[in-house]
C-alpha cells in the first residue's frame, strides 16, 4: 500500500510539472495530493472497521488520518443531517484535520418511475428476485454456487447478474425460472433493479447507495472477512433500510420469509447535494 501511494504521488508530481492544474479531486487515492494546489479526498470511511476490536480500529483510523490530513478538504458521500448511510464509518467521534464536507449519497442510477414493458427489454417476465453478485473471488463464486443450489425451489422469476465486467452475456437460462447475465451496463441494470420486487446483493457502499436511490427492498449479504461490509449490513438493518444475512448462514427460503415481514423503510433523498458542494468548490477556485 505504501509503495502504491508513493508511486501515485510521484506520478502526480511529474504530471503537474507538465500541466497547469487548478485543483485535484482524489477518489480514495492517498497519493494524489499537492501542497500548493487545493486537493480534495473523497471517502465514506473516516473510521475504519478492522473486525479486530476497538484498539485495532483506533490504530487504523490514526493511520487513515495521517494520509487524509495531507489534503485540503474531505468530501464524504453521506448526509450531513438526519439518517446516515455509513453510520460510524462516516461520522466518527474524532474527525481529521481538513474540513469535512458531506456531499450526500451519490448513485449512477435514476429513481424508479412506474416501469412498463418496452421493446428491447432484456427481461419480459416479472422479476420477483434480482441477485447482483460482486466482489472478490473465491467468495463471489462460493455465494453464487450456494444460490444456484437453492434457486430451483424458488417459485417466481429470478435474474442473476454476475458482475463480471470482462464478459458480456446476452442472457443465459440457467434454470427454467432463472436468467443469468455476466455483466450489464448501468442503464440496463438500473432498469432491472426498478422492475425487481426484491434484490439480493453484497453490502458494498456503491451498491447500497444505488439501492437506496431506487428505494428497493433488499437482502444484504456481506462478503465474508470484509469488516466494512459487515458493519454496513448491520447498520442498515438497524435503520430498517435493508435486512441482512451472513453468507455462511444464508438460506434462500428463510431470507425470503424474513424479507416478507421485515419493516422496510424508504428514504426521500434525491442525492443532489453533491452538486452544491462542487459548485461552491469551483466558485472558491475562481475567487
Amino acid at each position: 500500500m505504501m509503495i502504491r501511494i508513493k508511486k501515485e504521488h510521484r506520478w502526480l508530481k511529474n504530471f503537474l510539472s507538465a500541466h497547469r492544474v487548478d485543483a485535484i479531486i482524489s477518489d480514495n487515492r492517498f497519493g494524489l495530493y499537492a501542497e500548493h494546489i487545493p486537493s480534495v479526498f473523497i471517502t465514506h470511511q473516516l473510521a475504519i472497521k478492522t473486525g479486530l476490536g476497538p484498539w485495532f480500529d483506533s490504530r487504523a483510523r490514526s493511520m487513515n488520518y495521517n494520509h487524509i490530513n495531507r489534503f485540503s478538504e474531505v468530501w464524504v458521500p453521506d448526509n450531513p443531517h438526519g439518517y446516515s448511510i455509513a453510520g460510524e464509518l462516516a461520522k466518527p467521534a474524532m474527525m481529521p484535520v481538513p474540513p469535512v464536507k458531506y456531499i450526500g449519497g451519490i448513485s449512477r442510477f435514476e429513481k424508479c418511475d412506474p416501469v412498463e414493458m418496452q421493446a428491447g427489454d432484456l427481461i419480459t417476465h416479472p422479476v420477483d428476485l434480482l441477485i447482483i453478485l460482486s466482489g472478490p473471488e473465491p467468495q463471489r463464486s462460493i455465494f453464487e454456487q450456494k444460490l444456484l443450489e437453492q434457486l430451483p425451489a424458488f417459485n417466481g422469476g429470478a435474474v442473476l447478474v454476475r458482475a463480471l465486467p470482462g464478459k458480456h452475456s446476452k442472457g443465459e437460462k440457467l434454470l427454467p425460472n432463472l436468467t443469468s447475465f455476466d455483466h450489464l451496463p448501468a442503464p440496463a441494470l438500473n432498469r432491472l433493479v426498478c422492475k425487481a420486487k426484491l434484490v439480493i446483493s453484497r453490502s458494498g457502499y456503491t451498491t447500497v447507495m444505488d439501492l437506496l436511490k431506487t428505494k428497493k427492498r433488499s437482502i444484504l449479504v456481506p462478503t465474508p472477512g470484509q469488516a466494512e461490509q459487515e458493519y454496513l449490513a448491520s447498520h442498515l438493518e438497524k435503520e430498517r433500510l435493508a435486512c441482512s444475512f451472513t453468507q455462511e448462514e444464508f438460506n434462500l427460503q428463510a431470507a425470503l420469509q424474513r424479507a416478507s415481514v421485515f419493516p422496510f423503510q424508504t428514504i426521500d433523498d434525491d442525492m443532489q447535494l453533491y452538486k452544491t458542494v462542487i459548485n461552491n468548490f469551483v466558485q472558491s477556485l475562481r475567487s
